[in-house]
C-alpha cells in the first residue's frame, strides 16, 4: 500500500502539487476515526498531533514546518500547518499547494484535550 502510495504522491507533485479532494476526503475520515472530531481525548497536545501525522502518513504527506513546542504548551490555541508530500529524500519534501492541516486543542482538565483537525 506504501507504494502505491507513493506513486500517488509522485503522480500528484507532477499535477501541480495538489491534493486531489478523494484524497482529501479520505484522509478527513481517518482523522475522524482516531478522534480528531472533537470527540477523542489526548493526555497533551503533542500526541494529538502525533496521531494526526501517523494518519497523514499513510498518504506520504508531512509537515512542511518546524514547530515550536512553546506554540502547543496553551491551554487552547489553532493552527494552520503547512503541508508537504514525502519523497525518497528526506531532506527534500515536495509542498502541497492547495491543502493545510486545520489544528485546534482545548484543554479540558490537565492531560486531558479536545482536539479538531482537518485537511483544509
Amino acid at each position: 500500500m506504501q507504494s502505491e502510495l507513493l506513486k500517488l504522491a509522485q503522480k500528484l507533485q507532477r499535477e501541480h502539487l495538489s491534493l486531489g479532494n478523494k484524497t482529501r476526503l479520505e484522509a478527513n475520515e481517518r482523522l475522524v476515526e482516531v478522534g480528531m472530531d472533537g470527540n477523542g481525548r489526548f493526555r497533551s497536545v503533542g500526541l494529538a498531533l502525533s496521531r494526526a501525522f501517523k494518519v497523514l502518513e499513510d498518504y506520504s504527506i508531512e509537515p512542511n514546518q518546524v514547530f515550536s513546542a512553546w506554540e502547543f504548551k496553551k491551554p487552547k490555541g489553532v493552527a494552520s500547518i503547512e503541508l508537504a508530500f514525502s519523497t525518497e529524500d528526506p531532506f527534500s519534501p515536495m509542498p502541497i499547494n492547495n491543502t493545510n492541516l486545520y489544528f485546534s486543542w482545548y484543554e479540558l482538565m490537565p492531560d486531558k484535550y479536545e482536539v479538531v483537525a482537518y485537511l483544509s
